[in-house]
């Protein structure tokens, strides 16, 4: 994952009663089909909780970059007992590279069930998120372009599984995830 993802949607209720939220998303957080690191984005912090937080968790120690996400397999339970969140989204994209050295990339837009809003497993340290993502699984011959533009996919959460997510601790360091593509 590149680290650009869309949350288009305009409709604020619409998505709160999909997601079982009390409350609507912060307008600020919706219409938008670029959103960037750093940028407000809405998350479920727990059952019915939504919050506009931003996109980057604070720098680890000395470190001065932030993380934006969050490998599934090097997440350790440290970090699962922080904060497991939802991050809204209706889509995500990839750049697929060119052949010839120097060329420019060319974005893909990636969505789920013909666009409908969906939700990224993410990790919560009180200010802002990460987004984890996981190796797509698919074999090389047949590898979509998805899986040929990047290393990395982000961790999708099925509706059904989506408040599970973020209103449980986990029991081991493991993380079952589903990769998106």
């Amino acid at each position: 994952m590149c680290g650009r993802y869309t949350l288009s949607t305009v409709d604020g209720p619409d998505l709160a009663q999909r997601f079982g939220l009390l409350d609507p998303p912060a307008e600020e957080t919706l219409g938008r089909f670029n959103v960037c690191p750093t940028e407000t984005v809405a998350a479920v912090l727990g059952p019915g909780e939504v919050a506009a937080v931003r996109w980057g968790m604070r720098p680890f120690s000395k470190s001065k970059w932030t993380p934006i996400n969050v490998r599934s397999e090097n997440a350790s339970r440290r970090w699962m007992e922080r904060g497991r969140v939802l991050v809204l989204a209706d889509g995500w994209y990839e750049w697929l590279k060119q052949e010839a050295k120097g060329g420019a990339r060319i974005p893909f837009r990636y969505t789920v069930d013909g666009g409908v809003p969906f939700a990224f497993a993410g990790l919560y340290d009180g200010e802002g998120v990460a987004i984890m993502t996981t190796t797509p699984t698919r074999s090389p011959r047949r590898c979509t372009t998805a899986c040929r533009s990047s290393s990395r996919a982000p961790t999708r959460k099925p509706l059904g599984s989506a408040a599970t997510w973020a209103s449980t601790r986990p029991r081991s360091c493991c993380v079952r995830s589903r990769p998106s593509a």
